[in-house]
């Protein structure tokens, strides 16, 4: 059985022993020229090559023997190939240095770099970070490819948001935002009294400031009810003078202040009003040739969704999930 010359791609060659079943030929390309698509490609029972040549692309990284060992570009701007070159039997080549085009800089965040010329040349690395408020997400690290491209997308930077912060029983909340630097006010309902602080403000590790204060009771010997914190239970109703209440938060959420609370005689409760926050998964990573597509946050229960950049195949999982003991669903996908 044979398969026939499977052809050689434009601006390369074909070399091989045979075009019989089983036989395996090899593509390259020439010098200055880069290789798109499969570099072998195999003759079938059913007579027909397994892999059709790939594309040779004219490229600004220098193809050269001397270049891959040395690990260095010449950088020698004197004169421009062209695609009628091959250059097979020069020693050298002169070549221009591969350049990345501006990475940008997105909203609400800062960047470092060390450039040549003014260029973003092979090897260049950026470094990102984010404004006070908000937390990055992605690398925070790019680095300029041989192909003149980034290895990794843009970060992002994501507002810092502490959620609401709860409201007490027979208490009034004022204030509507719940970002960082936000502050919210707490007063009581009728003749009871506030216990604990008036105002709390979001701050950069996404929790609130303080604890959260309750009302007084509305009898002498009792205690105001110190509620129940949300995403969590609380056990006891009894608010009598020495009695106690438990506390506890549902799966996927951490407490954070006092597990029982006692009431005392002058009508406030010991300890720390608790409060239910959610696991933190922390960044889920992006995929080299790929992008996130959507996310709806890193605590748990998030979502994110990953996709690839064209010419490239996603492997592995598009939607990862924030689990409740702190770790993204699946691993990170591939994109080929």
């Amino acid at each position: 059985v044979s398969c026939g010359h499977p052809g050689s791609p434009i601006y390369g060659r074909t070399s091989g022993n045979g075009f019989n079943f089983n036989d395996v030929v090899t593509f390259s390309c020439n010098i200055g020229y880069l290789m798109q698509g499969p570099t072998k490609a195999q003759c079938q029972a059913n007579r027909q090559w397994s892999h059709p040549p790939p594309v040779c692309k004219e490229s600004l990284v220098c193809l050269i023997k001397f270049a891959f060992e040395t690990k260095f570009l010449i950088e020698i701007f004197v004169y421009k190939y062209y695609s009628r070159h091959t250059f097979q039997n020069l020693s050298f080549v002169i070549c221009l240095v591969v350049n990345c085009s501006d990475p940008g800089i997105q909203a609400n965040s800062k960047r470092e770099s060390k450039i040549e010329h003014g260029n973003f040349t092979y090897g260049t690395v950026v470094f990102y970070d984010c404004n006070p408020g908000y937390f990055l997400f992605g690398s925070s690290v790019l680095i300029c490819q041989p192909n003149g491209q980034w290895d990794k997308p843009l970060p992002e930077c994501i507002m810092i948001d502490c959620g609401h912060p709860g409201i007490p029983p027979n208490a009034v909340l004022s204030g509507e935002k719940y970002t960082f630097g936000s502050t919210v006010h707490y007063s009581c309902t009728g003749k009871r009294t506030l216990l604990g602080q008036s105002s709390r403000t979001c701050q950069l590790n996404g929790h609130w400031s303080g604890s959260q204060p309750h009302c007084s009771g509305d009898a002498t010997g009792t205690c105001g009810d110190p509620g129940t914190p949300g995403h969590g239970s609380r056990q006891e109703s009894d608010f009598r003078t020495k009695s106690s209440v438990r506390f506890s938060c549902d799966t996927g959420y951490i407490l954070h202040g006092s597990e029982e609370r006692i009431c005392l005689a002058n009508g406030s409760w010991t300890g720390r009003q608790p409060e239910c926050k959610a696991v933190q998964c922390g960044n889920p990573g992006t995929t080299a040739n790929g992008k996130v597509f959507r996310i709806d946050g890193t605590t748990f229960s998030s979502s994110v969704i990953y996709s690839c950049t064209e010419g490239y195949i996603l492997s592995g999982p598009s939607v990862r999930q924030c689990t409740a003991n702190g770790t993204w669903s699946g691993t990170l996908p591939n994109c080929t």
